[in-house]
């Protein structure tokens, strides 16, 4: 019996060994890769497209927040999004004579869109 417990043994010790020496072969690779674009021009490359595509946002994003119920089921609180417009009338591609000559149709459309300012309102603030 100590002849097939042995042989046993030798059996699954050939497959841990095989399972080992594919483990550290892949873990060298790792390493190498790694390797490869910490120490390389490719490296710097990576670091490039990296900073490339990093960019800070300047807005803050609040979650939404969802609905608070009473114990009964009832809407006690809930979140509503918040919406704003805003024109920058210095920016380089608005020209003045076009603003002037529009303005009465814009203020007309925002007083109909909005409902919280007449059309003279508008103008005056445009």
């Amino acid at each position: 019996m100590s002849s097939k417990s042995n042989d046993k043994k030798k059996e699954i010790l050939g497959r841990y060994g095989i399972i080992v020496t594919f483990l550290l072969i892949f873990g060298l690779a790792i390493v190498i890769a790694a390797g490869k674009i910490v120490f390389t021009n490719e490296g710097k490359e990576w670091r490039k497209v990296g900073k490339e595509e990093f960019k800070l946002s300047d807005r803050i994003i609040l979650p939404k927040r969802g609905n608070i119920f009473t114990y009964d089921g009832k809407i006690m609180a809930t979140s509503e999004p918040l919406y704003g417009i805003y024109m920058d009338f210095r920016a380089g591609g608005m020209i003045k004579d076009t603003l002037y000559a529009k303005v009465d149709s814009l203020s007309i459309a925002l007083s109909k869109k909005f409902k919280d300012r007449s059309a003279a309102q508008y103008k005056n603030i445009i």
